[in-house]
């Protein structure tokens, strides 16, 4: 949800409370790609509510369990609780239904033959698998050639004909899709059953994190709760729609608090772009009760945890993507602008990161002029503006650096001055003779 800039501030805030071998767990899953976005939402859960009242990291209790977090207002005991911080996502079913891969191993045969694969649509068929529903795509190590097999002939068709439409069916029991070709279309399509949904209420990601976190808390004293967080979840985004018969967060949630007694709460936070022009992104959180009468000392108590978190950078789908970078590129940075006046360029601003990879000699001339707005065949713009300021003769006169609230960078803006006659020819410059008789 944050840059990383903000993570680490969030970490540095909630550190002194964390004792030492907390602290190395907590930071090895920080540079883990694979663990990063959970211990992100732990450590922000346990920041945003050290800022509102006092907390203890991991408790033991009677059984020997270690919750994540215990909290107490500041300056009342009107509510305490302890609760488990989770991460719920889609990766099971993306796992075993792997439609983006497949549509990359399907473009690139396309490309092969020669042919844009944004005149193409495809449709996939699937089946009932229990409560789950199985997108019938070959698995991944023969993937690459099913789609060979049937799609080559198709496309030799399709380049001896020169039909400006075509279409073509696959009907095998673990296999089925149409393809068709539109020369008109302008983007790449395809259509299949969404897979994601939960269509058994006992048997999905968020029960069954519920299940193991009830078992967690099982021996706790007081109100204990569930602090269940998006790592791009279906069920918490609320991006997608329901087919019939499938369950919601809500159903899953008030069937679990009435059937298991040991937890008392559950409160799911999601992040989200809002709707209209801004499209920033805003926390979204909402909080279950077994008892009616806990939910209004609970959900305030989540609402301000929250509005004392920086706001999230990225939507949790996302923030679900970029975390599982390995590199440092999942950044965004200040944009590239200049600034002018009657007589040319007077500033250059860019990105303090890109302007430090180019120093350093990552980037080739062709990709600098790329970075600075110059021309390529793909990419039209104004030449390079450091060539454009060069070629006039002027030099820097200043460089500030200016931090980008949020990002993971900085802006460089630089300043030039008139033609230089250290860089430009020689020129008459008139100077009005003041001296008197």
């Amino acid at each position: 949800m944050f840059s990383r800039r903000t993570i680490q501030a969030l970490f540095d805030g909630v550190s002194p409370l964390l004792p030492g071998s907390d602290l190395g767990e907590l930071t090895a899953k920080l540079n883990n790609p694979s663990e990063r976005l959970a211990a992100t939402w732990e450590i922000a859960v346990c920041y945003g509510l050290s800022r509102i009242g006092g907390i203890s990291y991991q408790v033991v209790l009677p059984s020997g369990k270690k919750p994540d977090v215990s909290f107490t207002p500041r300056g009342s005991a009107e509510i305490s609780f302890i609760a488990d911080v989770t991460v719920i996502s889609d990766d099971g079913y993306h796992k075993d239904n792997q439609i983006s891969a497949f549509s990359k191993d399907f473009a690139t045969v396309v490309r092969k033959f020669g042919m844009d694969p944004n005149h193409f649509y495809f449709e996939v068929g699937s089946k009932r698998l229990g409560s789950k529903v199985q997108l019938l795509i070959p698995k991944p190590n023969d993937r690459m050639a099913r789609i060979r097999r049937h799609l080559h002939p198709f496309m030799h068709e399709l380049k001896r004909s020169s039909r400006a439409r075509h279409e073509m069916a696959v009907a095998e029991p673990d296999f089925a899709m149409t393809v068709r070709y539109n020369r008109q279309q302008p983007y790449m399509g395809s259509s299949y059953r969404m897979y994601n949904q939960a269509r058994s209420i006992n048997q999905n990601p968020l029960w069954n994190r519920l299940e193991t976190k009830a078992d967690q808390l099982r021996a706790a004293n007081g109100l204990a709760g569930v602090i269940v967080c998006d790592g791009g979840s279906s069920l918490l985004s609320g991006n997608a729609g329901r087919d019939i018969g499938s369950f919601s967060a809500d159903d899953i949630i008030r069937k679990f608090l009435r059937t298991n007694s040991s937890v008392d709460f559950v409160c799911t936070i999601t992040s989200r772009r809002r709707h209209g022009l801004s499209r920033d992104c805003q926390f979204i959180s909402h909080t279950w009760t077994r008892d009616p009468a806990a939910r209004h000392l609970v959900e305030p108590v989540m609402g301000a945890m929250l509005a004392s978190l920086p706001p999230p950078i990225f939507d949790a789908q996302n923030a679900a993507i970029q975390a599982e970078q390995k590199g440092y590129d999942y950044w965004s940075g200040a944009d590239f602008s200049f600034g002018i006046n009657g007589s040319g360029i007077v500033s250059i601003s860019l990105s303090a990161r890109r302007l430090l990879e180019i120093l350093a000699g990552m980037h080739s001339p062709a990709e600098i002029d790329v970075i600075c707005g110059g021309p390529i065949a793909e990419i039209p713009g104004a030449p390079n503006p450091f060539k454009r300021v060069l070629a006039k003769g002027q030099l820097i006169t200043s460089i500030s650096v200016e931090p980008v609230s949020g990002k993971d960078d900085d802006q460089i803006t630089i300043r030039f001055g008139q033609a230089d006659p250290a860089v430009s020819l020689f020129r008459a410059t008139r100077v009005e003779d003041t001296t008197k008789d």
